[in-house]
């Protein structure tokens, strides 16, 4: 399989039967979203970057570790993007005040107008999206969408089923 000129990988097939099972459809779903995110975040020069930006302009400030925990990356992979922020100048580092062993990453208003270009991208690939739906699906798909976002919030971390909540 070649690549595209763009050089992000092509599209992976999509699953063969989606059927009316909601775990296939809504998993489908978010791999193909994801990957067009992916592709927009690639086409901005940031692709494994763009991740640790957004995170970063959410819960900063945080720790190197901190943030490869979340990512579920090993540290060599943070470090080397967390340098690569840094050197584009879209994240400090500092010494936190109450252990200097300690480095804090904040991200920089350069960093923060970048996030925000990014976001802007993502959220008119998302308006593309649903203008190409059915509007009278619209209002039922959002209501699905809410009442699993809630579903989602409450479940704790480690909750394989909605029955554990946190």
């Amino acid at each position: 399989m070649s690549e595209p000129e763009t050089g992000f990988p092509p599209l992976p097939p999509a699953s063969s039967d989606l059927s009316t099972d909601p775990t296939r459809v809504l998993r489908e779903f978010v791999r193909l979203y994801l990957y067009q995110q992916r592709r927009l975040a690639h086409e901005a020069g940031m692709p494994a970057r763009s991740r640790m930006l957004m995170l970063l302009c959410r819960h900063e400030p945080v720790t190197q570790s901190e943030l490869g925990r979340v990512l579920g990356l090993e540290k060599s992979w943070v470090s080397r993007g967390v340098d690569q922020l840094v050197e584009e100048g879209w994240v400090t580092r500092t010494a936190d005040t109450s252990d200097r062993r300690c480095v804090r990453l904040a991200v920089t208003e350069k960093g923060r107008a970048q996030a925000m270009a990014l976001e802007d991208c993502f959220n008119r690939q998302t308006s593309a999206l649903f203008s190409h739906m059915s509007p009278g699906h619209l209002p039922g798909f959002l209501a699905g969408l809410q009442e699993l976002n809630s579903i989602l919030a409450g479940m704790s971390p480690n909750a394989t089923d909605t029955g554990e909540q946190a």
